[in-house]
């Protein structure tokens, strides 16, 4: 059907055409019959290829065509007669509707939904090239040619030449495009405005059915074709807000001449120069609100939603501002990491509600033992840290407090629970404090008090050298035990496997299977080979399943990134694996701070195709800043922002911030992919809001490479 109709309008148009030009006594009722059939025909081959900016633009070459319907029966009426003038009218006002409709189509055109931000902006550069247009083009022309004129019938060449601006100016914001949907939209704009044009010159002497007629029909058939080619955007340069300055500055300076030269000032110039600054008004209105909702999502974005503690990137912010002495006092800085020693049982054997409560009475208790400078943060799951500076004395005597602290009974569901803490200290000097070296001390020296259970332990440069296994055979025997699970990760709509997450796991001598917080501290001072093993294993599994749209998901922390023999490494071991760069997805944890090495690291792997991924989006440093700092490819909702809409009634404020990020992150090319997802509910919430992937027990749980082998080759059920 689609073909019939894009076919059919050309054959059409090329018939009538013939007609017109070869035939001798040519019945006017019948080219004209042909003619209104030709537009009806290009209204549903646009509206065929069923995109929104086709549609749109089907909209209009209907109302354009119904407009047409009605001047042709206008035409065989007497021209002079009420009735006549009555219906010309009603032709006009669907001529009028036509340029609404080609307005949403040209910006449509390229994207999936509409911004509001897109329209005002294309609007702006549109009416302020059409204001000076009309200024320095149209109006003198009209002077010289056409000097008593319907007010409807100069509205024509004004909307075309902001059509035509938009055009252009939509180009330019986007970037260059080099393909036939641009060049067919082009052509069919320029030689729709030309007739507009011609028709206001000779408006006088028109005689209906002329060729003259051919021109519109013509620039509508080309804007319909160019629905029919693909559009491609090869973006080379970033948005420019220069055209929206000059077109601001120049509809501005037009007002400031028609008020200090109204006799002699183009009049036809300042409904255009008012509607752009109008326009402006309005994009301001708007940024002021952005602006506002940007500052409030900031302060929401730094503090833990349950505790109404700081979160992991609060924290790391100050951990920075101490880096550049912004802040603190005393000649000393402590961090501590803090990792519950029960808080699994408590939540296993109560429930995720009581592990809840759990969660906020300890972050009281943890506030009374601190000092009221000290900066207490939770950084996820039982994890918490604690920024201060002063004495080192003074400091030192914090951590013991800590751990009594959190070996205090607690009562919960009138059950007493005894939790306890593994405390880490990393202690420095206030002139040598490094966060990321402070973060990796202080996580070094829990991973000791929880092995110890000692409770707290300082980190000393002897931890280092004892945390190295002290033989190759060791690490390899601890290696061996080592089990990767993978955890799907499905495109929602149609519901598709594209990835498995890689998860590490530990059998130990019983067969139990030991998540990583049970075994990694043994890996202390081997973690680079750590990582190079899961990788190697990852792609191996990755080529046994022999699924060319599969990806597969590795979780990298910085320290590893950091080393300049990564990128070497990592495709030697692919090369060696027989699949390609573009199949890895390397997701970025957040133990420590990402620095200038790191984003290197990260520019390089994507040059070589390699897909980057911030990990618990929204819980910690991944946020904004992260986005301005780093280029990636794949952003994932952490289970904070997600588990709110598991809910009967939607959490409306949570699923505003699920919408928010996920329309800044499709500014940015970036996928979205939400974890944690427990319900067939939350899925149909993400998909209303614009999710394309997701991951969570609802979908999949992690299973061994075998089971999920098999997963592969099964459709979803």
């Amino acid at each position: 059907m689609k073909a019939t109709l894009r076919f059919g309008s050309l054959a059409l148009l090329i018939i009538s055409v013939a007609i017109k030009a070869f035939s001798e006594n040519p019945l006017p009722f019948n080219d004209a019959w042909i003619y209104n059939i030709i537009i009806l025909a290009t209204a549903l081959s646009a509206i065929s290829v069923s995109t929104q900016a086709a549609r749109a633009l089907g909209s209009a070459i209907l109302f354009w065509g119904i407009g047409s319907v009605i001047a042709t029966y206008a035409n065989y009426l007497d021209s002079h007669s009420t009735s006549a003038e009555h219906v010309a009218r009603w032709s006009d006002l669907f001529y009028l509707l036509f340029y609404p409709a080609l307005f949403s189509a040209i910006t449509l055109r390229g994207q999936s939904r509409l911004h509001v931000t897109d329209i005002i902006d294309s609007l702006i550069i549109g009416l302020g090239l059409s204001a000076i247009g009309s200024a320095l083009i149209v109006q003198p022309l009209m002077n010289q040619f056409v000097p008593a004129t319907a007010l409807a019938t100069t509205i024509y060449p004004v909307a075309d030449l902001t059509m035509l601006a938009l055009f252009f100016a939509k180009t330019y914001q986007d970037g260059q495009r080099r393909n036939w949907n641009d060049a067919l939209m082009a052509l069919g704009v320029l030689s729709f405005a030309l007739s507009d044009g011609s028709f206001l010159y000779q408006e006088s002497n028109y005689s209906y059915n002329n060729w003259l007629d051919y021109g519109w029909l013509i620039g509508l058939v080309l804007m319909s074709e160019s629905m029919h080619h693909s559009h491609q955007q090869f973006r080379t340069r970033e948005r420019s807000t220069i055209p929206l300055v000059l077109a601001i500055l120049a509809s501005l300076s037009l007002l400031v001449a028609a008020a200090l030269f109204p006799q002699t000032f183009p009049r036809l110039a300042i409904w255009p120069a008012a509607a752009t600054l109008l326009a402006a008004l309005g994009r301001l209105a708007l940024a002021v609100r952005d602006a506002r909702k940007l500052i409030t999502e900031e302060v929401l974005a730094r503090t833990d939603e349950l505790t109404g503690l700081a979160n992991r990137r609060r924290f790391v912010a100050a951990l920075d501002e101490m880096r550049k002495g912004i802040g603190g006092h005393g000649d000393a800085v402590g961090v501590f990491i803090i990792d519950l020693d029960g808080f699994k049982d408590v939540n296993d054997s109560l429930g995720h509600e009581a592990g809840d409560q759990l969660l906020k009475l300890l972050a009281s208790r943890l506030l009374d033992a601190l000092p009221r400078d000290a900066l207490l943060a939770r950084l996820g799951g039982d994890e918490f840290g604690v920024l201060m500076s002063g004495d080192q004395k003074v400091i030192r005597l914090i951590g013991p407090a800590i751990h009594r602290a959190s070996a205090t009974p607690i009562t919960i569901h009138q059950s007493s629970k005894v939790v306890g803490a593994s405390v880490g200290l990393a202690l420095s000097a206030r002139s040598h404090f490094t966060p990321s070296d402070s973060l990796r001390r202080a996580d070094i020296a829990m991973y000791h008090a929880k092995a110890a259970r000692s409770g707290f332990i300082e980190w000393t440069p002897d931890l280092d050298r004892r945390s190295i296994l002290t033989t190759t055979d060791e690490f390899k025997s601890l290696q061996s035990k080592l089990i990767l699970f993978f955890q799907p990760i499905y495109q929602l709509s149609p519901r598709t496997l594209t990835a498995g997450e890689v998860l590490i796991r530990m059998k130990d001598e019983s067969g139990q299977i030991l998540l990583p917080a049970h075994f990694l501290s043994r890996f202390v001072g081997h973690e680079y080979e750590l990582a190079l093993y899961v990788l190697k294993e990852g792609c191996r599994n990755l080529r046994l399943w022999a699924d060319d749209s599969l990806n597969i998901h590795i979780n990298i922390e910085s320290q590893i990134l950091a080393n300049p023999q990564f990128i070497e490494d990592l495709s030697e071991i692919v090369r060696s694996a027989g699949i390609s760069l573009q199949h890895i997805t390397l997701e970025i944890t957040e133990k420590e701070l990402l620095e200038d090495a790191s984003a290197a690291c990260i520019n390089g792997l994507r040059a070589l195709g390699v897909r980057v991924a911030i990990d618990d989006f929204g819980s910690g440093y991944s946020a904004l800043a992260y986005l301005q700092k780093f280029r990636v490819d794949v952003i994932k909702l952490d289970q904070s922002l997600i588990s709110p809409l598991d809910t009967v009634v939607v959490d409306a404020r949570a699923l505003a911030v699920v919408r928010a990020t996920v329309e800044l992150a499709a500014r940015l090319e970036i996928e979205v992919v939400a974890e944690g997802v427990e319900s067939e509910r939350v899925v149909n919430a993400l998909s209303a809001v614009g999710v394309t992937h997701a991951q969570g027990f609802h979908l999949g749980r992690p299973v061994d490479a075998e089971q999920f082998g098999r997963t592969v080759s099964l459709p979803y059920a």
